[in-house]
């Protein structure tokens, strides 16, 4: 089989993702219980309901993502760079447009929590701050998304996999370091945050190296 093949190329792109969907699970099953028991039931509910915000939040792409995927496609099919250059210009500005949205909807609210939900808002006031943490960990997410639609519209699943692989790693290894060493949630967050950022500025060097 030549590796410049189509056949080749779809095994490959194709044992990438089976790898890909696989992995996060094994990290789930092995550190999960872990964290559960040290972080307490209270806690860990509150680690899943902000990291649901964190994905309720991409509702606002509306199908952005697929669109930039889709047309992106396209012109590196024709070779036709300079458009792919265009798109990736106007794609950003049109993410991070997103990603401030998201910001903002977390900070509305986080300010006006107490009006919504009076009694409920009160008692977990002292985690206002990771709805903050959610929002910011969106904005990097959203931002990268032009990296991510380009490498999956050229095909490079083996590099999605791979950054996806040790994203997934660092962010289970950081929080079962956080829980084992007696960290809060903040600090669970806190450690996201740096990880989502980092892998943010790598798929941004690795588009532009293959580009």
């Amino acid at each position: 089989m030549h590796g410049n093949s189509l056949t080749f190329k779809a095994f490959k792109n194709s044992s990438y993702n089976v790898i890909g969907y696989f992995w996060p699970m094994l990290f789930t099953l092995f550190i999960t219980p872990i964290i559960v028991f040290r972080l307490g039931l209270k806690d860990y509910g509150i680690y899943i309901l902000v990291s649901t915000i964190i994905s309720m939040l991409g509702l606002l792409d509306l199908g952005l993502g697929t669109a930039v995927t889709k047309h992106m496609a396209f012109y590196f099919g024709r070779k036709d760079y300079t458009s792919m250059n265009r798109l990736a210009h106007s794609a950003n500005s049109l993410f991070l447009v997103t990603a401030i949205m998201g910001v903002i909807i977390t900070i509305l609210a986080v300010c006006f929590g107490d009006y919504l939900f009076p009694e409920k808002f009160e008692v977990y006031r002292q985690y206002s701050f990771l709805i903050l943490i959610a929002g910011l960990i969106f904005f990097f997410i959203t931002i990268n998304a032009t990296s991510w639609a380009t490498m999956i519209a050229i095909q490079r699943f083996d590099i999605t996999t791979k950054v996806g692989m040790a994203s997934t790693m660092l962010t289970s290894m950081s929080m079962l370091f956080a829980v084992l060493l007696g960290g809060s949630l903040i600090s669970i967050f806190v450690l996201q945050l740096i990880i989502t950022f980092l892998i943010a500025v790598l798929y941004f060097r690795i588009v532009r190296k293959i580009l």
